[in-house]
């Protein structure tokens, strides 16, 4: 591991990761697997991922590894190809088709799969379903979530968090704002905010944007860990990168402390892409979709330039050791839901952005 405790990462071939329906639909063209997130088995784990074929569709798969990281011969699921029916009446044509960046949660003895339909008009969709926690196959039907009070065009990157026998969701990042599941309508479940605290970033935010979700939540003791990502732009394009942010448990979630710049999760090919970009106006991403506590160590699951799925170790304490206090704003009050608690960056920050520079 380097001075940030971040081994060395392990990288998949994407028809590795195929699963074995979808071979004889490829044609001409390239295959892309990446943005996944992983879960503990009694043996090993469960790897889910996006996946875009030559026909452009967006798909999510599953398979399970080895306790060493290697792919278990003939474990590979078509995921979106077996999830249940949506509700046609609430939801538009391209959530029936158009799954992305998946997490994979529990709550209870109850495994979860979550993604979202993509940005799309006239708003889009975020769903939960339940899996088998055995045979890893879907059961029932999906859910939409839903915020009581309204929904953004697009909601997406809600970090799920089971505590108390409740679930719960991290809204947003900075601010924290904190959701709890209220109601079950058999077609959706509908969250209320309970808690919203603004604090400081470090400057975070001003250079490389707003911190967002990313992986689902991992409680550790008294602390809550958000391995997330932000966006910000240069000369050569936008970047993704990854985040951290750690919350205290008390009666109920705070802001403790945080990465005062982006976790540097190995990046084996930069700004290189190997085949066409999927979004022409990205240079590179690094986006984390799943973490996992064990011991000394974080696992944690990550997507590359939307070509890969990648995932590493890193050494907790070492990390810690990198972050810096988060302080609250001066006032509750402050954080409100049209009003910006990280200032915007001076206009000197964002004109050497644009030309390159961090």
């Amino acid at each position: 591991m380097n001075a940030w405790g971040v081994g060395r990462p392990r990288l998949w071939a994407s028809l590795e990761l195929l699963p074995a329906v979808w071979r004889a639909q490829l044609g001409r063209g390239v295959i892309r697997t990446f943005n996944p997130t992983l879960v503990a088995l009694p043996t090993g784990y469960a790897l889910a991922y996006r996946v875009v074929l030559p026909d452009g569709l967006r798909r999510l798969a599953l398979c399970r590894l080895t306790t060493d990281l290697d792919v278990v011969p003939g474990s590979t699921l078509p995921l979106s190809d077996l999830l249940g029916p949506m509700d046609a009446a609430a939801c538009s044509q391209q959530a029936c088709t158009w799954f992305a960046d998946p997490r994979l949660v529990r709550w209870g003895d109850q495994l979860l799969l979550h993604w979202n339909s993509g940005c799309h008009a006239p708003r889009n969709h975020q769903f939960v379903q339940a899996l088998d926690p055995v045979s890893l196959m879907p059961t029932g039907r999906p859910r939409e979530l839903l915020r009581i009070g309204g929904q953004f065009r697009i909601e997406k990157n809600w970090g799920l968090l089971a505590s108390g026998g409740e679930l719960w969701a991290v809204y947003s990042l900075c601010p924290l704002r904190l959701l709890r599941l209220r109601n079950d309508t058999g077609a959706a479940w509908e969250f209320a905010e309970t808690d919203c605290f603004g604090w400081d970033d470090n400057g975070y935010g001003a250079l490389y944007g707003e911190m967002r979700g990313g992986a689902p939540p991992q409680r550790v003791g008294d602390r809550v860990f958000v391995f997330g990502h932000s966006r910000y732009a240069t000369r050569a394009g936008i970047r993704y990168v990854a985040a951290l942010a750690v919350f205290e448990v008390a009666e109920t979630l705070r802001p403790f402390t945080c990465l005062p710049r982006p976790l540097p999760l190995p990046h084996p090919h930069g700004g290189s892409f190997l085949a066409p970009r999927l979004n022409d106006s990205v240079r590179s991403v690094v986006y984390p979709g799943g973490a996992l506590h064990e011991g000394a160590t974080w696992l944690v699951a990550y997507g590359l330039n939307d070509e890969h799925c990648a995932v590493v170790r890193l050494n907790h304490q070492q990390l810690l050791r990198r972050c810096v206090a988060a302080g609250l704003a001066p006032s509750r009050a402050e954080c409100l839901w049209d009003q910006a608690v990280v200032a915007p960056p001076p206009r000197w920050r964002h004109w050497l952005r644009l030309m390159g520079w961090r």
